[in-house]
């Protein structure tokens, strides 16, 4: 099976990421809180626009699919299960994690339209 991972900078040295490991992003100053599918935290050196040219140029029908849902976040949206009427994204594990009005263009447009079949949003 072929992964793919990211490299970042983080408190002893570099971390080797799986990409489908990765639930969200959180900003922190001019740094990030990576949060990782089984529950682990961690800091990296990294500020979001530049976690967020990394990326996010993922095309819809991927593995792993991130997109800048918030100001403060950038989601992989291969572990999306729910989005509410209040725009907030559900994550496995129960994590949420809000959406901006530009967060949610974003998504339609970049990933649900090429799955118009399956997902399905009321605006």
């Amino acid at each position: 099976m072929h992964t793919t991972r990211i490299m970042l900078k983080a408190a002893r040295g570099y971390a080797f990421i799986r990409l489908e490991e990765i639930l969200y992003f959180k900003s922190s100053d001019k740094y990030a809180e990576m949060h990782l599918h089984d529950g682990r935290m961690m800091m990296v050196f990294h500020s979001l626009a530049e976690l967020e040219r990394r990326l996010c140029g993922s095309k819809a029908g991927s593995p792993c699919c991130f997109v800048r849902l918030h100001r403060q976040y950038i989601v992989g949206v291969h572990h999306a299960e729910w989005l509410s009427e209040g725009c907030r994204v559900q994550l496995e594990g129960g994590a949420e994690v809000p959406v901006s009005r530009s967060g949610l263009k974003t998504l339609k447009t970049r990933y649900m339209s090429a799955h118009d079949a399956v997902w399905q949003v009321a605006t």
